[in-house]
């Protein structure tokens, strides 16, 4: 779940008087299935939003978080849970690693942090402080089918999404109220709007082979972290025959899960589209 779906549901609950804690996971090693930097909003009669990676660990964690919040104990505190099953101070779970998890109180009358702003947890001798990781923005490029439901899912999975398309009036760019910003312009003007850089990534799927060229063409020689074609490899080599081909070009994109609808496309693209993202990631920390 998105960062920015965590501070409304904390402040649904401060706006009706009602105290809450944030959870958030402050470091992990391992096979842990909660990652640094995943949140969860909890309230006195259970989980808000978000989480710290599911199973019995944060079932006892969300656990002792009401019962610190329904107490009026609202000290934080962090907690670290091992996810071996032979070790004394086991979480429960067997999945390897461990993670650490910081545990922080909002009261009624207390602001919470904007969207994107830092912010921090002070304890007993200790502090977190969070400072939101920097987005991935996905240009599609193109508003048909397969843009729109590709949209929706990466709007769940915290991309911050912009669609580009050329033709008026088309049913599905109008209707696609998942992205977070429309441009109607032109595909050979694409190098004046899209940005270039590591955690930019571009997905051309328009409507037509000539369309493709053109935006391609646009785009040419600018670095992103990742660049897809929608297409057939008939199609794709002969689009490509000629062009430079930079290690960050997936043609075809998508993972090969022998999808076919517009919706089973987009569960491919997005799929490829978080394993560069996470890989991105890994050797910026």
């Amino acid at each position: 779940m998105a960062e920015r779906e965590i501070w409304p549901a904390l402040q649904h609950e401060l706006a009706a008087g009602r105290a809450c804690a944030l959870l958030v996971v402050s470091e992990h090693r391992g096979s842990s299935p909660g990652r640094r930097g995943m949140l969860m909003a909890v309230g006195r009669h259970g989980p808000l939003a978000g989480t710290i990676g599911g199973g019995q660990a944060e079932t006892t964690l969300v656990a002792a978080a009401q019962a610190a919040l329904q107490a009026e104990n609202l000290q934080p505190w962090r907690q670290t849970l091992i996810h071996h099953a032979m070790d004394s101070n086991a979480s429960g779970m067997i999945c390897g690693g461990q993670q650490t998890v910081v545990v922080g109180f909002w009261q009624p009358g207390q602001a919470l942090p904007a969207t994107g702003d830092p912010w921090s947890i002070i304890g007993d001798g200790w502090a977190y402080h969070h400072t939101p990781a920097q987005k991935f923005t996905a240009c599609l490029i193109g508003g048909g089918h397969v843009s729109l439901a590709l949209s929706r899912l990466l709007d769940r999975l915290d991309f911050e999404v912009q669609v580009f398309e050329e033709r008026p009036g088309i049913a599905t760019f109008v209707a696609n109220t998942a992205a977070h910003a429309k441009h109607h312009t032109p595909y050979a003007s694409l190098a004046d709007q899209v940005p270039a850089g590591n955690r930019v990534f571009v997905a051309i799927m328009t409507h037509s082979h000539e369309r493709d060229a053109a935006a391609l063409h646009a785009l040419a020689g600018r670095p992103f972290g990742y660049l897809g074609l929608l297409g057939s490899r008939h199609k794709l080599n002969s689009l490509l025959a000629g062009e430079a081909r930079p290690d960050f070009l997936r043609a075809p994109m998508g993972l090969p899960i022998g999808s076919h609808t517009a919706e089973e496309i987009a569960v491919s693209i997005a799929a490829e589209m978080v394993a560069v993202r996470h890989a991105i990631a890994g050797s910026e920390e």
